[in-house]
């Protein structure tokens, strides 16, 4: 894999963590005790289901960071376009 998938499959894998990360906030509100949806046993149980499809989205993003950091390591990011790597070091970068 070249620099430039490199750099968007990152921008793939990020577009996904923020999904579950949606998804997962959205599931915990609906189990929240708080919550109108926390006395119907039918919204709890699709609430619980979301959670789980949540952590394991974020699980398996994590597996593919891994993944996409030892490849970006072997990559020559030098050959991005310069505004590939402006998005790759907006991204990356603290």
């Amino acid at each position: 894999m070249n620099a430039r998938e490199l750099a968007i499959r990152e921008a793939q894998l990020r577009a996904k963590q923020r999904a579950a990360r949606t998804q997962l906030a959205r599931s915990e509100y609906l189990l929240a005790p708080s919550s109108p949806f926390a006395s119907d046993p039918v919204e709890v149980e699709a609430a619980e289901s979301e959670r789980l499809a949540a952590l394991e989205a974020l699980a398996d993003a994590s597996d593919r960071f891994r993944e996409l950091e030892a490849g970006l390591a072997d990559a020559d990011l030098g050959a991005l376009p310069p505004e590939l790597r402006a998005e790759l070091d907006r991204m990356t970068l603290p």
